[in-house]
């Protein structure tokens, strides 16, 4: 190679590098606000699924429960409120749920499916009716934040079957909801911006404290739509247990969660997410060592109507 070509590829690339330098600055500088966007009148369908498995050992004999809950959950905004909040409706139009127990036959039930239940069918379906007859009044901030959730009374005390009430009472639902949701930024964000909320469940082993660290990875394009990615990590903590003889309690040894959020920047609505939790708890119940772990997928797909 002659002298010349050598420094025109050399004066070449001391153009380009900066190029691509300040591109890069560029994209990882860039920052978006992300808001939902409400209208009055607005209509919105939530498909959420969930699959599970708990997995109980008794002194390391394993026995493990399989369930699969979904549940297409209607929105329509009613009042905007201040700040780019909107007051909402949430009507539960569809719950269908399959859970196997070991040496049993499996249970499943589906409200749009099965329309004339016998049997334990027709009791879960006296359960589930309820619920899907009672609209829940939903606000919600512009940056997502669930404020409140109320159902009325009767939907409340429907499910009085222990089983059952662990996977479709008002609260394991509105649970399973939030869990799909996610709280943005109160300032624009750059990618790898993290922002971090905290809040208090209730569990079977007392309230605990739950923190949710966000970061913001950048826009992606799925489905011809230009969406912000961002990724979850929850922590848990035992906040406050409450005082039981000693041959019941426990105490939560492992908790992971961890998933992936798709929001809409432009639209101004969360599209998609992803939740993966595994949670661990231990107790001694007459000399014997029993480990209980739950471990779960949460699904949810928006669309707007």
């Amino acid at each position: 190679m002659t002298r010349l070509s050598t420094q025109r590829l050399c004066t070449c690339c001391l153009l380009v590098v900066p190029l691509l330098l300040n591109q890069e600055v560029d994209e990882l500088s860039a920052q978006v606000r992300l808001r939902w966007k409400f209208r009055a009148g607005q209509q919105m369908q939530l498909k959420i699924s969930q699959k599970a498995t708990t997995t109980t050992s008794v002194n390391n004999r394993p026995l493990a429960i399989t369930s699969a809950l979904e549940m297409d959950v209607d929105w329509t905004v009613g009042k905007l409120a201040s700040r780019g909040a909107a007051e909402m409706t949430q009507q539960f139009s569809r719950l269908a749920i399959k859970f196997q127990a070991p040496d049993a036959e499996p249970v499943e039930y589906d409200s749009q499916r099965d329309k004339n239940p016998t049997g334990q069918l027709l009791r879960m379906a006296n359960r589930v009716q309820p619920l899907l007859d009672s609209p829940f009044r939903v606000t919600v901030g512009a940056r997502g934040q669930i404020t409140e959730v109320l159902s009325s009374p009767d939907a409340s005390q429907t499910v009085n079957s222990p089983r059952l009430k662990r996977f479709i009472s008002a609260e394991q639902l509105a649970s399973v909801l939030r869990q799909s949701n996610l709280v943005l930024p109160e300032m624009a964000v750059s990618v790898g911006d993290s922002w971090e909320t905290d809040s208090v469940q209730v569990s079977p082993l007392g309230e605990v404290k739950l923190t949710t660290a966000y970061t913001y990875k950048g826009i992606q394009e799925r489905g011809g739509r230009e969406l912000a990615l961002i990724a979850l990590e929850t922590t848990l903590e035992e906040a406050k247990l409450p005082r039981l003889p000693n041959k019941k309690s426990g105490r939560l040894t492992r908790h992971i969660q961890s998933g992936e959020i798709y929001f809409d920047v432009q639209a101004g609505y969360l599209k998609s997410s992803q939740v993966r939790q595994e949670r661990t708890t231990e107790k001694l119940y007459r000399g014997q060592r029993i480990e209980t772990v739950d471990q779960s997928v949460t699904a949810l797909q928006i669309t707007v109507l």
